[in-house]
């Protein structure tokens, strides 16, 4: 992956997106930590589930967002 630092860029790109351009070793460290303090919340099975939805919508979100969807869609078609 190319890292690409905010003050390169012509434009400024929303804080959510710049996880994208972080280097790839350190985008798995992020997302380690994220599932770990996941698994370590004390929540019972409903917060569970809200949690999950949650989750599931904001990443769906992203893949809109970000056009990353078509590639879901080009591997449903392969």
């Amino acid at each position: 992956p190319i890292f690409i630092s905010r003050k390169d860029l012509l434009f400024s790109i929303p804080k959510s997106h710049m996880f994208l351009n972080m280097p790839y070793h350190l985008q798995q460290a992020v997302l380690e930590d994220s599932k770990k303090t996941i698994r370590e919340l004390q929540l019972d099975e409903n917060r569970k589930k809200e949690l999950a939805s949650a989750l599931h919508s904001q990443f769906k979100d992203w893949l809109y967002a970000t056009g990353n969807i078509r590639q879901l869609y080009c591997l449903q078609g392969d």
